[in-house]
């Protein structure tokens, strides 16, 4: 319990400013920013006559949404919550790792008082939830590299491996090529050295990733 908490709070503290100056941003533009293509997936929800001009899964996705509230500000306040945990969590885990606490709080400033982030994260747009889904795939990505491969080992991770792998795909039509540049990516950082992917492909049956020994070892 103690370490939840610890961990709770540590997220929450890098969040916080980024919640708080991007609920003003909402509250300034309420109940949120809308161009044609936001209107044109708030006509579908109003009227239930679902298209695939913009993913389907993302029209869907925010008539869910909008079943707690029907409001545009329900979504542009999701939005918020879960790119500001994300980021902060992310901050965390690198302040866990040994990184300078005043770089992170910079970042986390940056972050928060950034014009184009306030803006972009209370427009309701795919590209919003599919670069936040985006964003916590390299996150895990990143954990695999950092962990050594140990965080694929536990069926709970490899689910959420699985879960936000399938939000990219899913909230946009193109979605597919930013995993690809992941995959580069990975592939570039953990530097071709053999090693054994054997829970990995048990699970998915995929060869491009193999259990790490350190940050710089890596070969498929």
């Amino acid at each position: 319990m103690g370490k939840r908490f610890s961990d709770a709070f540590g997220l929450l503290k890098y969040s916080f400013l980024m919640i708080v100056i991007w609920s003003l941003w909402l509250l300034v533009f309420w109940p949120g920013i809308m161009s044609n293509d936001s209107i044109d997936q708030w006509t579908q929800i109003t009227t239930g006559k679902f298209v695939d001009i913009h993913p389907v899964f993302h029209t869907l996705f925010l008539w869910f949404l909008t079943r707690v509230y029907f409001s545009p500000a329900t979504i542009a306040i999701v939005q918020i919550l879960i790119l500001s945990l994300l980021s902060g969590g992310i901050l965390y885990y690198f302040e866990k790792l040994g990184s300078p606490k005043i770089i992170l709080w910079g970042i986390s400033f940056f972050m928060a008082v950034s014009p184009v982030n306030a803006e972009m994260v209370i427009t309701l747009w795919k590209d919003i939830p599919y670069s936040t889904a985006l964003l916590g795939l390299t996150f895990i990505f990143l954990i695999i590299v950092y962990s050594n491969g140990n965080w694929l080992y536990q069926n709970k991770n490899l689910l959420l491996l699985g879960i936000t792998t399938l939000l990219v795909f899913l909230f946009r039509h193109n979605g597919g090529g930013g995993i690809g540049s992941l995959i580069a990516l990975f592939i570039f950082l953990s530097n071709s050295q053999k090693k054994n992917c054997k829970r990995f492909n048990n699970h998915f049956n995929f060869d491009a990733f193999h259990k790490t020994t350190n940050l710089s070892n890596f070969e498929c």
